[in-house]
């Protein structure tokens, strides 16, 4: 609490909750894997002022990513699936872009080997998301967790259906993945076969809609909520 940059009293929770219920110090840290992954928070209070001790904050600091390593829930499949309230379809894929099922879950769209090999070479580490709009016009969203288990690497990916999609058009996620993908207007113009003019109308539509002021805002954005576009006609192919 000391380093809050105008003392703890500044501090909504602090004062309305921390210090009625006689919490005087405490620590959190933001908890990282090896793969550098986010997994949660480590959080301590204490009502003992003098608590925790620099010398004490260094040593969770230290042990933060091995913690995160322990309590990563990708190394659980159970816990990590049981996250997910509407996943349809869950598999392993191995490294040859093979997917394998877990337990008796059915596999559906991630049996298709074109959609395993596009996330096995997409993720190279961590975690990763991507949308995918299938043949009926369905939308839906792949999540994949990078996995090592006795020397032996796999990609855990579950799909479940997607609805809100930020109010982009199809177009428009297909040129916000190329932007994604670090590409300028004349090259998305390239690949999606359309004109130069008709990417930039695109793009001004994508900041707009989204209320951001530039690229680089809409790749952040489109990163966080997952609208990377897993589309194996344009993208995986390139």
């Amino acid at each position: 609490m000391r380093d809050i940059p105008d003392g703890p009293e500044s501090n909504d929770s602090v004062r309305e909750f921390l210090y009625p219920a006689g919490y005087e110090e405490g620590m959190t840290t933001a908890l990282f894997t090896s793969s550098n992954r986010y997994v949660g928070l480590l959080n301590m209070s204490t009502d003992d002022a003098s608590q925790p001790t620099n010398n004490a904050r260094s040593l969770v600091g230290m042990l933060a990513k091995a913690i995160a390593n322990a309590v990563d829930p990708a190394l659980d499949i159970d816990l990590l699936l049981s996250g997910f309230d509407s996943l349809t379809d869950a598999a392993l894929i191995d490294v040859d872009g093979v997917a394998h099922p877990v337990g008796d879950r059915p596999m559906g769209l991630l049996a298709d080997h074109r959609v395993a090999s596009a996330v096995s070479r997409r993720l190279t580490s961590g975690s990763g998301r991507w949308l995918l709009n299938t043949t009926d016009g369905t939308w839906l969203q792949l999540h994949a967790f990078r996995r090592t288990e006795s020397q032996m690497q796999s990609i855990l990916t579950v799909v479940e259906p997607r609805t809100d999609l930020l109010g982009l058009t199809r177009r428009e996620l297909q040129v916000l993945s190329l932007i994604i993908f670090g590409c300028q207007n004349a090259e998305i113009a390239r690949r999606l076969d359309i004109a130069r003019r008709t990417v930039s109308t695109h793009v001004e539509a994508i900041l707009h809609k989204l209320g951001l002021p530039n690229r680089s805002a809409a790749v952040a954005v489109a990163l966080e909520n997952g609208l990377s576009l897993l589309d194996l006609e344009e993208l995986s192919a390139n």
